[in-house]
């Protein structure tokens, strides 16, 4: 049996320019720097908020409505809602 297989014709788009490509390399590269930055931005908050953290003593910490062992956790954006201490 001798069959020709025809493909179908494939339309795509015209090749972009390079510039335009670059253009939007440059700016998806902009946009992970910038949540990069945000990342690192709220790392160095939590590292502070549990510096401040740390240095409170049980006493006011359960002032505020926390114990020892949740710091991290509210250091890193938890929170702590109703809960007995």
């Amino acid at each position: 049996m001798n069959t020709t297989m025809h493909s179908p014709a494939v339309t795509s788009n015209p090749p972009r320019p390079v510039q335009s490509q670059l253009s939007d390399a440059i700016h998806a590269l902009r946009a992970i720097a910038r949540s990069i930055d945000a990342w690192l931005a709220a790392r160095q908050r939590a590292a502070q908020d549990l510096d401040a953290l740390a240095s409170m003593s049980d006493r006011e910490l359960r002032d505020i409505g926390m114990n020892r062992a949740s710091t991290h956790f509210v250091a890193l954006g938890g929170r702590i809602r109703d809960y007995p201490f």
